[in-house]
């Protein structure tokens, strides 16, 4: 059994670029800024992001450059020959399944849409567009019966 599951939150290094299919699904693409460290130490993680649908469209609509952004969603991986060297290559990106708009952990505040918050990593404060297409939960199991019904104080142990 393997696990694919990846929760990243940063800030949207250009405007999300948003297409249709020919089957006429929405999809958006996001380059993603991920600070990572501290002090000198510190550095960019830039991670290439794809939504699909309602939440493609949702995040085209409400996110620009600099909007503080967490994607929850998984790993995948592009393979390409390139036509120049004919060498194989291959690059690191995410689908996201859902979002949370002004919701990041980074220092400088701000809710990424130009304003400022006193609490910008706070979700009370974020808009959320949840998967589209979530699982049905499961049935719940059926309750074993004790044989007769408690009356008024009664309990059952």
């Amino acid at each position: 059994m393997s696990i694919n599951n990846l929760i990243v939150d940063g800030r949207l290094a250009r405007d999300p670029e948003i297409k249709k299919t020919p089957a006429g699904d929405s999809v958006c693409e996001l380059a993603l800024a991920i600070s990572d460290g501290y002090g000198e130490k510190r550095k960019t993680i830039w991670l290439d992001v794809t939504l699909w649908k309602g939440t493609a469209d949702y995040v085209a609509d409400n996110a620009r450059k600099g909007t503080a952004i967490a994607v929850s969603g998984k790993l995948t991986q592009d393979h390409w020959e390139d036509k120049k060297t004919g060498s194989k290559r291959s690059k690191i990106g995410m689908t996201g399944f859902s979002v949370l708009i002004g919701a990041h952990s980074g220092e400088g505040g701000g809710n990424g849409n130009g304003g400022s918050s006193g609490n910008s990593g706070s979700l009370a404060n974020s808009q959320f567009a949840p998967d589209p297409n979530p699982p049905t939960p499961p049935p719940a199991p059926a309750q074993p019966s004790l044989g007769k019904t408690p009356e008024g104080d009664e309990i059952p142990f």
